[in-house]
């Protein structure tokens, strides 16, 4: 999901969304309460909370009703906000992959392709937020950052 889940949940969901219209200031208050617990999860090192959290605010994957996100933008597509469903072409790997020809061709036996399987993504639930990055390259990443945002508010100035 992150490289780093701290500084990705800190700078790119509320004021990204926010900036960009997405959320309105009520909403924001929202997702930064849900986003500051997340962020105190992930410091506990308590990752399944913190993707659950994760996965109610943005994704929905895992969820038995729509996200947050879904519900007051009505946005589906979560990696490309520019469009609200995801693009057809996306599903066109399912017919290439399950072709019979091509099934011979990378070996995978009896085993069914199932593209909306959640499996792996349980499995992996311990690890989607946990931090993938050194200390030193968090460092580097808020000085960039933070620099980013201030050239940014110049340039409207």
């Amino acid at each position: 999901m992150f490289i780093n889940s701290l500084t990705h949940s800190k700078y790119s969901t509320t004021t990204f969304f926010s900036k960009i219209g997405l959320i309105d200031q009520t909403q924001k208050a929202y997702v930064d309460l849900q986003t500051a617990l997340m962020r105190y999860a992930i410091e506990q090192e308590r990752y399944i909370d913190a993707f659950r959290l994760f996965d109610a605010l943005l994704n929905g994957d895992l969820l038995n009703t729509t996200s947050y996100f879904y519900n007051v933008t009505g946005i589906r597509n979560y990696f490309n906000y520019l469009l609200t469903d995801g693009p057809e072409d996306q599903g066109y790997f399912v017919s290439f992959i399950t072709h019979p020809e091509r099934r011979k061709q990378i070996h995978v036996g009896n085993l069914s392709y199932g593209s909306q399987s959640d499996t792996v993504e349980k499995m992996l639930l311990n690890d989607i937020v946990r931090n993938k990055i050194t200390f030193e390259l968090f460092l580097l990443i808020e000085i960039l950052v933070d620099a980013k945002y201030i050239l940014e508010s110049r340039s409207y100035s």
